[in-house]
């Protein structure tokens, strides 16, 4: 049933070493979000930190869309095709505050490293978040230990666990 009233959204708020991470869309019905738009993030990030490199396998996954609010990223996007042949070449988008934003359709990783001083970055997906239906590539095996070594990551993102914002 669609809504027809106003209501509340009782947004996720969590921060590390990365920064900050507030989720917005809370709702799994898509009569609520016609427009396709199930989980919203926004990252309040510093430079160096990167965020991502994973996908969710379907049936939970879907379109993402990234746009800087504030400062400047590096968006990296990857084919699950290509990961599967063991190519890890991914595509890289620059996403300026005020600039264009970046659709990523389903069946791509994406990642982004934050090259300002500081970024805030809103992220839309089509989808809910589900932990169990993400795939992570840590970003070591893409550009080698000594080009991330000065990046700031979670521990999903370094290989040493499965927990991550």
């Amino acid at each position: 049933m669609r809504q027809t009233n106003p209501f509340e959204i009782f947004p996720f708020y969590t921060e590390d070493s990365r920064g900050k991470l507030t989720k917005l869309s809370v709702i799994s019905d898509r009569s609520v979000f016609p427009l396709g738009v199930l989980d919203e993030y926004i990252a309040y990030s510093s430079m160096g930190v990167f965020r991502g490199f994973h996908r969710q396998l379907s049936p939970d996954g879907g379109n993402k869309v990234f746009f800087a609010l504030k400062g400047k990223i590096e968006l990296f996007t990857l084919r699950a095709e290509q990961v599967e042949r063991g190519e890890y070449l991914p595509i890289k988008w620059m996403v300026e505050e005020n600039g264009t934003a970046v659709v990523v359709p389903e069946g791509h990783f994406t990642g982004y490293l934050v090259l300002s001083k500081e970024a805030i970055i809103q992220v839309k997906a089509s989808y809910p978040y589900v932990p169990v239906s993400q795939v992570v590539i840590p970003p070591r095996l893409v550009w080698g230990l000594e080009s991330t070594d000065t990046w700031i990551l979670s521990p999903q993102d370094r290989g040493n666990t499965s927990e991550s914002i």
